[in-house]
């Protein structure tokens, strides 16, 4: 990648892996504030281009558009290390806000998936003021039917006359029980359905450290890959740790990703902040086929360990709005998820990844 060759004329050599499709990533190690700036303005010279930039807790992220490479920089004042991603065939998301307009009430689905035959993969489904949606994964390929189910529930919520619309649809990460029904809801109701944008950032499946990838999780990734690309309509956004970008009513903001912690474990994922830009919360959490009981033991197994992809603003938002109604166990659960939140951002804060495994 050219953006690599124009900083190493004042960073030592870095580790360079491929992290990503299309994807390089440069790690130095050792370096502090001043040699991230060094980077940032040693690409601007160059004459790169600034879309956004962010500081969190004393991290810092910029991100370019550099020739005809699209470049992430990122300091990380705890672990002492700059990483430098250079990409091409990817977009970046929108950092503008913009107001959205429409008489729709933004709205929080957890959709519930068809466990009958396998106990893992979620999907959320976010309606957005204009009517458009915003998803979150998909579903396994044993949960059966369930990208007719995801069609059908969209179909209810749009008029009869329209095709749906999908602002943007959104994955943690890219294992079969996250990403395939998305896959067969495109080859199956693409023709009545417009879908505005992706957002993901997978691991390589041919990345030396990814061992725990087994040939039919590869197998269903190539397929999520090659499905997208028959639809050039379709956008494609690479997200990074560090951005905050909007989706219709919905900002949503990237706390950690794979690279964070890249050397000491590929197999952490995607924790994403949603929340309404608009709206002081989201009004509705709803699987109404779900007894209360169950939604509550839902919300206990949501614990750091197994966290799959974290909601925060929108999920605890969405359930505060119906606090009064809850029932025992349903505040319990509440109260539990709070404090996995507080204790997991605390860990993400101190650069502790241990409490971030997904199983």
């Amino acid at each position: 990648m050219k953006t690599f060759d124009k900083i190493s004329s004042f960073l030592p050599q870095g580790e360079k892996y491929l992290s990503a499709e299309n994807s390089e990533l440069m790690l130095y190690k050792d370096c502090d504030k001043s040699d991230f700036m060094n980077v940032t303005n040693a690409l601007l010279k160059e004459g790169a281009e600034s879309v956004y930039e962010n500081t969190v807790d004393g991290n810092e992220f910029s991100f370019f558009c550099f020739e005809c490479e699209n470049v992430s920089c990122s300091f990380s004042k705890n672990e002492r290390e700059i990483r430098v991603i250079a990409e091409t065939g990817y977009l970046f998301p929108d950092f503008n806000k913009t107001e959205a307009k429409g008489e729709c009430v933004p709205t929080l689905f957890q959709f519930e998936t068809n466990h009958s035959l396998i106990d893992c993969g979620m999907c959320y489904i976010l309606k957005n003021r204009d009517g458009s949606f915003v998803l979150i994964d998909s579903g396994h390929q044993y949960s059966l039917n369930d990208s007719e189910r995801i069609h059908a529930f969209l179909r209810e919520r749009t008029a009869e006359n329209e095709k749906i619309r999908i602002a943007g649809w959104l994955f943690t990460h890219g294992h079969d029980d996250h990403i395939v029904q998305f896959t067969e809801y495109l080859k199956r109701f693409s023709d009545d359905t417009v879908i505005d944008g992706l957002y993901y950032n997978f691991v390589s499946c041919h990345h030396r450290d990814s061992g725990f990838w087994d040939p039919e999780l590869e197998r269903y990734c190539n397929e999520f890959y090659d499905e997208i690309a028959l639809h050039p309509e379709i956008s494609v956004y690479r997200v990074h740790t560090g951005m905050e970008f909007y989706i219709g009513s919905f900002k949503v903001t990237a706390l950690c990703l794979m690279r964070t912690f890249f050397r000491k474990a590929l197999k952490i994922i995607t924790i994403l902040r949603l929340s309404p830009c608009s709206l002081p919360r989201v009004t509705e959490l709803c699987s109404p086929a779900t007894p209360l009981s169950k939604k509550a033991k839902f919300l206990k197994n949501v614990t750091a360990p197994r966290l799959n992809a974290t909601l925060f603003s929108a999920l605890i938002t969405a359930m505060s709005a119906q606090a009064p109604t809850f029932t025992a166990p349903w505040a319990r659960a509440l109260r539990l998820f709070r404090i996995q939140k507080s204790n997991m951002m605390k860990n993400l804060q101190e650069s502790k990844p241990t409490g971030l495994w997904s199983q």
